[in-house]
C-alpha cells in the first residue's frame, strides 16, 4: 500500500506540472491559477480516466458486484487521490 501511494505521488507530481498553462507558454505568458484548482482537476481526471474508476466499471459489468460497493470503492479513492493532489498542489506549486 506504501509503495502505491508512492507511485500515484510521483505520477500526481508530473500531472500537476502538465496542467499549468505557464508550462505550455512561458513563466509570464499566462498567470496560473490557484492552486487547489489544479490539485482539484489533475486527481478527479486521474480518478475518471484511468486508474480507478474504469477498473470499478469491469467489477460491475462482469463480476456483478453491486453499484453500492463500486460508490464505495471509487469514492475512497477519490478522496484519496484529493488529499495527495491538494497536497502537492500547494508543495510544487
Amino acid at each position: 500500500m506504501l509503495a502505491g501511494c508512492f507511485l500515484t505521488s510521483y505520477v500526481l507530481t508530473h500531472s500537476l506540472q502538465v496542467w499549468r498553462p505557464s508550462v505550455w507558454w512561458g513563466i509570464n505568458a499566462i498567470p496560473d491559477s490557484p492552486s487547489y484548482r489544479f490539485g482539484l482537476m489533475v486527481a478527479s481526471f486521474t480518478w475518471i480516466g484511468g486508474y480507478y474508476v474504469p477498473v470499478f466499471l469491469i467489477s460491475v459489468a462482469y463480476e456483478q458486484r453491486s453499484w453500492k460497493l463500486f460508490g464505495i470503492n471509487a469514492g475512497y479513492h477519490l478522496v484519496g487521490l484529493q488529499v495527495i493532489a491538494q497536497i502537492l498542489a500547494y508543495w510544487w506549486l
